[in-house]
This record gives C-alpha cells, structure tokens and sequence, in this order.
C-alpha cells in the first residue's frame, strides 16, 4: 500500500510538472510587445482627451469671467420699448418698457 502512495504521488507531481510547463509555454506564446503597444495607444488617447477636457474647462471659464465684468458694468441709461404686436395695425398694444 505504501508503494502505490508513493507512485500517486509521483503521478501527482508530474502532471503538475506538465501543467507548469504548459502554463509556461502559453504565457512565452503571449506577445508582449503587442500588449505594450496597446496600452501606449491608450495612453495616448487619454492624454489627447485630458487636454481637450482642460482646453474646454478653460475657455468655460474665460466665458464665465466675462460674463461676471458684464453683469458688474452699469446699464447703459438708454431703455428700449417692446411692443406687441409689431406689425399689425390695431387700437391697444402692449408694450414692454425694458432697461
């Protein structure tokens, strides 16, 4: 009995043997570079991305800067009336008085 163990064993051991070196010969077979390369173009890509992120956020925020110097300038004295209907020929019209 204790022979037929040993040999279990030793059958366990080469299939793990076997599979290791299958295992090894598969990730040898895998193309490193190819990888590599993906993940550059990716990287790329991101980075290509961020920076038109950051270019839009800062013309967003140019904008919004100048419409804070708008809104803090006085009006101009002037007002403009608005009136409705514009151009049919009628008695009463309404009028908006805007400044």
């Amino acid at each position: 009995m204790g022979l037929s163990k040993l040999l279990d064993k030793v059958n366990q051991a080469k299939s793990a043997v076997s599979s290791a070196k299958g295992i090894q010969s598969k990730l040898k077979n895998i193309n490193k570079t190819s990888i590599l390369d993906q993940l550059g173009e990716q990287a790329e890509e991101a980075k290509r991305t961020l920076e038109k992120r950051r270019s839009s956020l800062e013309k967003n925020l140019d904008a919004r800067n100048q419409a804070k110097g708008l809104a803090k300038k006085t009006p101009s004295s002037g007002s403009r009336d608005l009136q409705y209907p514009l151009y049919d020929q009628l008695d009463n019209y309404i009028i908006f008085r805007t400044h």
